[in-house]
């Protein structure tokens, strides 16, 4: 239902953007194709596309612990999704619980944790988008840097 508010009348898809993350640790950052998948990137997430679309990609994080009483969870700079610099300056603590649904725009700048805590921190994410080139080039790149972290993890 979220979903279907937060895009609206537009048609939108998974953009087989998924994972489970288990005591991860990463720094600042957006959630774009980085490292050799950058170039099926074809045009910039702050760019309008040939027909005039925008990039419209929704990260999706189901919490499977609770941060309500700890600073551990996740960490958003308001309005940096329309802005391709990434600074952690003016950012906002999020206190999931257990259970929670946080969504937000993939370009917003975030982070989790900054070192190991001594309980684990789980959660599930998805990538849902407005169904046009930005989630097609997402996509693609996406499956791509899968197929290849599925191929060095074969015995």
């Amino acid at each position: 239902q979220e979903l279907k508010k937060l895009f609206g009348n537009k048609p939108y898809r998974f953009c087989s953007h998924n994972g489970v993350g288990v005591n991860r640790i990463v720094g600042w950052h957006k959630d774009r194709l980085n490292g050799p998948v950058r170039k099926y990137e074809t045009i910039s997430p702050w760019g309008k596309g040939p027909k005039g679309e925008v990039h419209n990609i929704l990260k999706v994080l189901i919490y499977l612990q609770d941060h309500s009483g700890n600073n551990d969870g996740l960490k958003v700079v308001p309005r940096s999704h329309k802005n391709p610099k990434i600074a952690g300056a003016g950012f906002v603590q999020l206190k999931p619980k257990l259970g929670d649904v946080v969504i937000f725009d993939q370009r917003i700048t975030h982070r989790g944790m900054s070192k190991q805590t001594p309980y684990s921190r789980i959660l599930v994410s998805y990538g849902f988008g407005e169904s046009n080139i930005f989630t097609d080039n997402f996509e693609k790149g996406t499956k791509v840097r899968q197929n290849a972290q599925n191929k060095k993890l074969r015995l």
